[in-house]
């Protein structure tokens, strides 16, 4: 027992001095956060997510129960950019906040969100991370592939290739219209085909396609491929056939007979410009 007491006595004061030290460093780190002794800490900045777009980003969080703040500020690219923002609130138990920052460079970026109260002490930061897009992400998009479009019957069909991209929303076909003016519809990026019966077939042959896409699902911009324009097959044409011929050969009852035509023909020949087959390639 005399042993006992003799290391409990020897150890006690030693984890005394340890937790003491302890308490001078970590008094050190938030001294900055005292105020006459007491240790201020305004609201950080909750629950923060970050929406991309383009050349622009927006930073949006929660603030819970300070009403002194007044305002944010946020550093980026190693703290050598930043934002000062003033921050209005509506007295609401939980408030919202968003932040638009403008005119970014496309690339990956890391942020560190401070608040301030009116007495200009700071929360402790959060930080969190983003991604702009811009021209080299818009270079990148295909419109969706067309595999096929003719017009018969008042109204034109398009047969649809594969969906692009599953961050494609959809494809914008811009058209000639009856009524003499330009016409846009959007179509939904799992279409397999698309009927338009007001597609005006004698003012040109051709229509444009430019499929929309959303890098992430929280992007608020949406962006467009370069538009591809599609050439549309007319109507099948049948020749007249007065004055042709046939002839039967007897060398094999499984080819087809051959035709003999005359040296004029009325009608357009076979390669009229009626019917285009361009169709394999649509761009």
């Amino acid at each position: 027992m005399k042993y006992l007491n003799f290391y409990t006595s020897m150890i006690l004061p030693v984890m005394l001095l340890l937790f003491l030290a302890g308490c001078g460093s970590m008094d050190e780190t938030y001294r900055e956060f005292w105020d006459d002794g007491v240790i201020i800490y305004p609201a950080k900045a909750d629950s923060v997510k970050t929406y991309p777009g383009n050349n622009r980003l927006i930073l949006s969080w929660q603030l819970r129960g300070d009403p002194s703040i007044t305002r944010a500020k946020i550093y980026w690219n190693n703290g050598t950019d930043s934002l000062d923002t003033p921050v209005t609130l509506t007295g609401a138990l939980v408030e919202k906040i968003n932040v638009q920052l403008s005119d970014l460079p496309e690339a990956s970026y890391s942020f560190d969100i401070y608040m301030f109260d009116g007495k200009g002490n700071h929360s402790i930061p959060v930080s969190t991370t983003g991604k702009v897009y811009g021209e080299n992400y818009w270079k990148s998009l295909l419109a969706r592939y067309v595999t096929g479009a003719e017009y018969g019957a008042g109204k034109m069909t398009i047969i649809w290739g594969n969906r692009v991209d599953a961050t494609s929303v959809g494809t914008k076909i811009t058209y000639n219209a009856t009524d003499n003016s330009q016409h846009s519809i959007f179509e939904a990026p799992d279409a397999v085909s698309t009927v338009i019966s007001d597609f005006d077939y004698s003012a040109g042959n051709t229509f444009s396609v430019s499929s929309a896409y959303l890098p992430t699902p929280e992007a608020v911009d949406t962006f467009y491929s370069a538009p591809a324009t599609i050439k549309v097959l007319g109507e099948p044409k049948e020749l007249p056939k007065t004055g042709w011929t046939a002839t039967a050969s007897s060398s094999s009852n499984s080819l087809p007979l051959p035709v003999t035509r005359p040296t004029v023909l009325s009608a357009k020949s076979a390669s009229s410009p009626d019917r285009n087959d361009s169709m394999k390639e649509p761009f």
